[in-house]
């Protein structure tokens, strides 16, 4: 028991050495501020993919077909990373949780929008029109 105690005590001043918590001590909530900057990043990377997507759509002549929506297309992926990223990531903070979904559902819902106008702008009629029911299930279900 002796060893044990000195283990314990030694393990604790490790701890407070390292700046973690001590195993006793209870989970405090983290302040939306902490995740000022991730959400900063998120969204401008949402904005860049949203903006980008609906300019190659309306003013590129080869639409979703011109390089620039294909690099809006290698972009998107890493949006969504980033959007469940930061949404994981703000799992300890109850306001920045439900701020980093509601960043989702605002991406989700203008994805609506985007990604219809990109497949109407070459013509691609039916899958334009399926975009808005598969982005509206992104919108609602994902978060």
């Amino acid at each position: 028991e002796g060893k044990q105690s000195l283990l314990a005590k030694q393990l604790d001043a490790l701890q407070q050495h390292l700046g973690a918590p001590a195993a006793d001590a209870e989970e405090v909530d983290q302040p939306l501020a902490e995740y000022a900057r991730n959400f900063y990043l998120t969204i401008l990377l949402c904005v860049f993919v949203s903006v980008g997507m609906v300019g190659s759509a309306l003013f590129s002549p080869m639409g979703f077909y011109s390089n620039s929506m294909q690099v809006i297309c290698y972009a998107w992926p890493v949006c969504w990373t980033a959007l469940f990223g930061l949404i994981f990531g703000t799992l300890d903070s109850s306001e920045a949780g439900r701020r980093a979904i509601q960043v989702l559902r605002v991406h989700a819902s203008c994805q609506i929008i985007t990604e219809f106008l990109a497949f109407w702008s070459v013509k691609r009629y039916e899958e334009a029109v399926l975009q808005i029911f598969a982005q509206g299930v992104n919108a609602v279900c994902y978060p």
